[in-house]
């Protein structure tokens, strides 16, 4: 009897000792786990810290730029700066430009070309002076339905992927609010200006909207 007490008190110490180094080393596998997951959230700030500055920089960089759509393919020739330099006054009166224009660079969008018939890929055109870009998105504002050999013509800013994507949210919207007649307008990045019964509202999530009134999703605006 004695020798299998023994036994079982030699087993239960095996087994304590078994169990204060599982327990230990639990205890350090969790310290490391926290550790790494502090390290982790650091990265991701880090990293959203620097996607923020890329997509600053990607920003700053396309500045002059401007995208034109609806023009044909092979409209431009060989030469699409000249075509580009020559194309923007005389879609938007040749009298509003008193000298020539200075187009930097122009190119057609950076994929595949297109099968016949398929929509025309996008012209990307660097303008020299920022002045002069602003002053030829005014112009497209301030004008009627841009033509060229019977297509129709669009002029927007060059935003980054990243933009484009945040102001897509807002397509239906902006639909519904043209179709209502409510004064908006999408501020740069991707923020809704929102003008109801005298009221302004800004918001930069989607929102719903009625014929009285401009209603956050699930989010709060802010009153300007």
């Amino acid at each position: 009897m004695e020798q299998t007490l023994a036994a079982v008190r030699t087993k239960l110490k095996d087994f304590k000792e078994a169990l204060s180094s599982l327990g230990e080393t639990v205890s350090a596998h969790d310290s490391r786990i926290d550790a790494l997951e502090a390290a982790l959230k650091e990265l991701e700030r880090a990293n959203a810290t620097m996607q923020l500055k890329i997509d600053d920089l990607e920003g700053r960089s396309r500045r002059n730029n401007i995208r034109i759509i609806g023009i044909p393919e092979g409209a431009e020739g060989a030469r699409p700066t000249d075509f580009v330099a020559g194309l923007l006054p005389k879609l938007l009166g040749e009298e509003n430009f008193k000298l020539p224009l200075l187009v930097d660079r122009a190119h057609r969008s950076i994929c595949p070309r297109l099968a016949e018939g398929a929509k025309p890929r996008p012209f990307i055109a660097q303008i020299h002076l920022f002045q002069v870009k602003e002053k030829i998105l005014q112009l497209r504002r301030s004008h009627g339905p841009l033509q060229f050999q019977g297509h129709r013509v669009l002029i927007f800013l060059d935003y980054t992927s990243s933009v484009m994507e945040k102001r897509k949210q807002f397509t239906e919207v902006l639909q519904e609010l043209r179709n209502l007649k409510i004064t908006h307008f999408l501020r740069y990045p991707a923020r809704l200006h929102v003008e109801v019964d005298g009221h302004s509202r800004s918001f930069s999530e989607l929102v719903e909207v009625s014929r009285d009134k401009v209603t956050p999703v699930h989010y709060e605006s802010d009153v300007i």
